[in-house]
């Protein structure tokens, strides 16, 4: 089979060697490479030159207890003030089924930035991800609105694969 253009008839190939030496996938390796697809493959370019073994980081998951990480708050001012880890912890149990407040009427509304009435953070490590939405308003009827569009389903749509969602309210009713 012919390719139409030169674009179909072309490829890139990237490979990803990992090593805990850094000489066994570097410049050693890269440059095999190179030379066998020199030799092997007409018209044969690279995206840049062999270069040495890169630093990468594995992650694995693992418990630490709290009493072995030292927790500091560092002030603006540059002070350090020493925490105590908590002298208790719970287990984290699961929230009994709750319902939800009726959604308010629709009302009259204005555009402003998501940021003016709400923030946002998340992070993940490894295979495990949270995230985590508060609303900042004191306008009851922002924060009730927003609380009855964060729904399960809301959250987990677009993920392709199991996902537990743990909802909570801080500082007030569910």
């Amino acid at each position: 089979m012919l390719a139409d253009t030169e674009e179909a008839a072309s490829a890139l190939l990237r490979c990803v060697v990992r090593d805990p030496d850094p000489a066994n996938v570097g410049r050693k390796f890269s440059s095999a490479a190179v030379e066998l697809a020199l030799a092997s493959y007409p018209g044969f370019t690279s995206t840049s030159p062999p270069g040495d073994g890169q630093v990468y980081g594995v992650f694995t998951p693992a418990y630490v207890d709290a009493t072995k990480v030292s927790h500091v708050a560092v002030h603006t001012d540059g002070r350090r003030t020493e925490i105590a880890p908590a002298a208790q912890t719970l287990e984290l149990a699961s929230v009994p089924p709750f319902a939800l407040p009726e959604p308010l009427p629709f009302g009259e509304t204005r555009r402003v930035p998501l940021g003016v009435i709400a923030g946002a953070r998340s992070g993940d490590k490894g295979g495990a991800a949270n995230s985590q939405g508060n609303t900042v308003s004191l306008e009851t009827e922002m924060t009730e609105g927003i609380k009855d569009s964060l729904t399960f389903e809301s959250m987990i749509n677009g993920f392709n694969y199991k996902v537990s969602v743990l909802r909570q309210a801080i500082g007030g009713k569910p």
